[in-house]
């Protein structure tokens, strides 16, 4: 089974906050979160998404009236690296916690 590492660094500080995880290819986005908040020391109890290049919001909560959002769970790690291998990871819509991810092989 093919896997990634992925860097992903959190930013808005002072100082250089990153981890590096080594994933399988197909775990879910929804999955990808849930590691991200174990690296990162999340306690995983709020929103979260990730955002492409593009603009295309994948997300853990579906809003129905929103066009651009896909759902975390229907989507893996290789589906998603098959068009960009960088993302934003937000976590916590309140205190706004954003990450730069980048997928490498």
């Amino acid at each position: 089974m093919k896997q990634y590492k992925i860097k992903v660094e959190l930013i808005g500080l002072d100082e250089s906050c990153y981890r590096v995880i080594v994933v399988d290819e197909n775990l879910t986005m929804n999955d990808l979160h849930t590691v991200i908040q174990t690296a990162m020391g999340w306690n995983n109890s709020h929103l979260y998404e990730f955002v492409t290049p593009e603009g295309i919001r994948i997300v853990g909560y579906m809003d129905d009236d929103v066009s651009n959002e896909v759902d975390a769970t229907k989507l893996t790690i290789s589906d998603v690296y098959t068009n960009t291998n960088k993302l934003t990871y937000i976590y916590d819509f309140g205190d706004w916690w954003e990450h730069n991810i980048e997928i490498k092989e």
